[in-house]
């Protein structure tokens, strides 16, 4: 008479194969899982990065000399610029590759308007005193960021007239020219 109990030990080994199998198999997804997960997180590290250093340095050259900012044409998002090692700013976009993980950043910049109550709008009256700079960077795999800062020409000299008809005391080779009673222009 065969013994019931037969082959149960090689079901056992079948059984406990296929439990390992299942558990190996789990551990290689999470474990892949994770590694991707971790250059994902490195590579949206370092290009948060590279746009901070490019939003820095527009910010740092807006401080130094406003006119370059000021007087980029086109803008909106039709002037993409990008910063040279001199820190000049250029036409086009920016490549940079680290870490095997390719980038590309660029800024735009746009006029601000405001309304009379001095609140920035879509429509009002042009702020010269106040750029938006958006910066943009994208990467391999289609993933991409974006930060905007509004830019203010807040450090230069003022000159105060009280007396409109008489501008002694302020010459016009510093770029405004009052010699015309009532009236101030720019040069």
């Amino acid at each position: 008479m065969k013994d019931p109990r037969s082959g149960q030990s090689l079901m056992e080994v079948l059984i406990s194969i296929a439990i390992g199998a299942l558990i190996l198999g789990s551990s290689v997804v999470a474990v892949t899982l994770t590694l991707r997960s971790s250059l994902q997180s490195r590579s949206t590290r370092s290009a948060s990065l590279l746009l901070q250093e490019m939003m820095d340095n527009a910010r740092s050259i807006a401080e130094g000399d406003w006119r370059q900012i000021y007087d980029l044409d086109p803008k909106g998002s039709a002037g993409q610029y990008k910063l040279a090692p001199t820190l000049a700013i250029e036409s086009g976009s920016e490549d940079i590759t680290i870490n095997g993980t390719a980038y590309t950043r660029f800024f735009t910049v746009e006029n601000v308007a405001r309304n009379a109550a001095g609140e920035i709008q879509a429509a009002g009256t042009d702020d010269p005193s106040t750029q938006k700079i958006t910066g943009h960077i994208t990467w391999t795999g289609n993933q991409g960021l974006t930060a905007a800062e509004y830019l203010t020409r807040f450090d230069n000299r003022a000159y105060r007239v009280s007396d409109w008809s008489d501008p002694t005391g302020y010459a016009e080779q510093n770029g405004l020219n009052l010699m015309t009673p009532g009236q101030a222009t720019l040069e």
